[in-house]
């Protein structure tokens, strides 16, 4: 702290820094009833996300009035949809209800991930701050990947119901999965 100053809250960032996001997404579900004991259901959705973050950090020099700052950006595009299909039969033995169940399922994500950052940025007074009006420069890209993920499931599951009071269910599930990821700054060292 100065003497003599009077502090009320100082913006250290700059003006014009884009923060958005936009996401959407989209879904069915579908279900027929072939007779009295079967029925099929089916259900999908499709999501997508784009981020986009400029930020700027800093860091107080051994004067304590003047803030290094540094510029990053974050550039996040994300889409995923998953997929659900099953039949299902629901029957009556003696005094029992049963109650089968079998499906299949599938997931896929993928993301596009950025981050580009300023080794050095702009000094700010602050204490008398002078703005640049824009944000910094990011010219070093840090990371640069995109990842994608595949999941297949089959599922079965039966219950009974006895006297009304009781409930057996057992349920069994394999799942397979792939995931990869690439890095498009192979071979690059990122600035330390």
């Amino acid at each position: 702290r100065q003497p003599g100053v009077k502090y009320t809250g100082v913006w250290l960032n700059e003006k014009g820094l884009d923060n958005h996001r936009v996401q959407y997404s989209l879904a069915y579900l579908l279900e027929h009833r072939i007779d009295d004991v079967w029925s099929v259901h089916s259900k999908a959705r499709y999501g997508r996300v784009n981020l986009i973050t400029e930020t700027i950090q800093g860091r107080l020099l051994a004067d304590q009035r003047t803030l290094r700052r540094t510029p990053y950006f974050f550039d996040i595009d994300g889409e995923s949809w998953s997929l659900d299909n099953n039949a299902k039969a629901r029957w009556r033995s003696g005094g029992a209800e049963f109650e089968t169940l079998v499906g299949l399922d599938y997931r896929h994500t993928k993301e596009d991930y950025v981050l580009n950052g300023g080794p050095a940025g702009a000094e700010i007074d602050i204490y008398q701050p002078v703005y640049l009006g824009h944000m910094l420069p990011t010219p070093e890209r840090y990371a640069s990947t995109v990842q994608s993920s595949d999941q297949y499931g089959l599922y079965a599951q039966q219950q009974i119901k006895l006297a009304r009071q009781w409930v057996l269910s057992a349920g069994v599930r394999k799942d397979w999965s792939d995931t990869s990821t690439r890095d498009r700054l192979d071979g690059v060292t990122p600035p330390s």
